[in-house]
């Protein structure tokens, strides 16, 4: 019995005119204007590869300086150690009246940090928020929308564990009514500070603190004057056995962490880490309440648009970089809606000269990432899909 001829003809008939269309489109992308188009491209990865190189440069020298405190650190304690056990009798500890007047010259410190859900490393990110190391009055205020939010009982169980219910309170903020969920719960949070905090922090909760952090923040801002306020910036970290969408959210954030990077100052503000002045938050003097309570959406984008209207100091210390777990399971859902905010949060500003800004900015993300991809996708040889191969 013989196999019928016609459907390997008509198979190869396809395959001809599928390789033959192939070879005529690579033929049409070998044009002079596609040419300058992956030279363009080419330029964009080599400018991104050096802000790179840099800010991983920057970031290996705070790493060392890191270390060298922390040698000096331990190099103290062991002379002081040897010291002591020279001696017949070590000497009396501060009585605590003192210590306590030292932790009162220190300016107080009120964190506020909105929550919503619980997620696989949020106690691991609240344990290290509440761990920090400050040597002045620092409380806690987590603010939720909603009573029924089962992070509430994860966290107060937590904090009854870890014995700081003196100086942590969870507060429920309602829902928003005029502008996003995050802000409405950051403003209702800033005005419950403590009346002596002279600096206010709002984090977001899914992000990871070194033990150092506050205490380095708050002498960067006490030792410059100028500063109005102090930012940082994420590193996304994939758990083990994550798909290509968690690395893909990583990427989108890669070139951000530049700007971040190769400065002690910045332009740019992430709403992930922000510490203001207490004062000027809840007086509202550059109008930042304001602009997040008419219709705000993105905080961190109001406050920039602020403090280059009012020409304000935006510190970003090398130390100010927080691991950030991103899940394994990182459905397609998620990265659309997270592509989607990214860009949505272009349109929505509080001023004219916002606007431009956010704008301007829209055009300029939009085109450098086709600037990249393209190029990626009209790189193929015409003779690659030759018939004579």
């Amino acid at each position: 019995m013989h196999a019928n001829p016609v459907p390997l003809q008509n198979f190869a008939a396809f395959c001809t005119i599928l390789i033959t269309g192939v070879q005529s489109l690579n033929r049409w992308l070998c044009h002079t204007a596609i040419c300058v188009l992956q030279f363009q491209g080419a330029v964009c990865i080599f400018i991104l590869a050096c802000g790179w190189v840099w800010a991983g440069y920057m970031r290996s020298r705070e790493v060392q300086r890191l270390q060298a405190l922390n040698l000096q650190h331990i190099s103290s304690r062991l002379a002081a150690s040897h010291g002591v056990s020279s001696q017949k009798a070590p000497c009396p500890a501060p009585p605590a009246a003192a210590a306590d007047n030292s932790k009162a010259c220190l300016p107080g410190v009120t964190v506020v940090l909105p929550i919503q859900g619980y997620r696989s490393h949020s106690l691991l990110n609240w344990q290290s928020q509440l761990s920090m190391q400050y040597a002045g009055p620092v409380e806690y205020i987590f603010v939720t929308q909603s009573a029924a939010d089962p992070a509430i009982a994860v966290l107060q169980k937590m904090i009854s564990c870890e014995h700081e219910a003196a100086r942590t309170q969870v507060l429920i903020s309602g829902a928003s009514s005029s502008c996003s969920q995050k802000i409405h719960s950051l403003q209702r949070g800033i005005l419950e500070a403590s009346w002596d905090s002279k600096y206010v922090l709002c984090l977001d909760d899914d992000i990871q603190l070194h033990p150092g952090f506050l205490q380095m923040s708050v002498d960067k801002m006490e030792q410059d004057p100028a500063a109005f306020m102090l930012t940082g910036y994420p590193f996304d970290i994939p758990d083990p056995g994550a798909g290509v969408l968690s690395y893909a959210a990583l990427v989108y954030h890669l070139p951000l962490l530049i700007a971040f990077s190769v400065s002690q100052n910045t332009s740019f503000v992430w709403g992930g880490c922000m510490l203001f002045p207490a004062a000027h938050m809840v007086n509202d003097t550059y109008g930042i309440m304001q602009a997040w309570s008419d219709g705000g959406y993105s905080d961190d984008l109001i406050v920039a648009a602020k403090c280059a209207e009012h020409c304000l100091k935006i510190l970003c210390p090398s130390g100010a970089s927080f691991p950030q777990r991103l899940e394994a399971h990182y459905s397609w859902r998620q990265y659309w809606n997270y592509l989607r905010r990214q860009l949505y949060v272009m349109d929505t500003y509080a001023t004219t000269s916002n606007k431009r800004i956010n704008h301007s900015l829209m055009l300029i993300h939009s085109y450098l990432s086709w600037a990249v991809i393209l190029p990626a996708t009209t790189g193929a040889d015409p003779h690659f899909l030759s018939l004579d191969s």
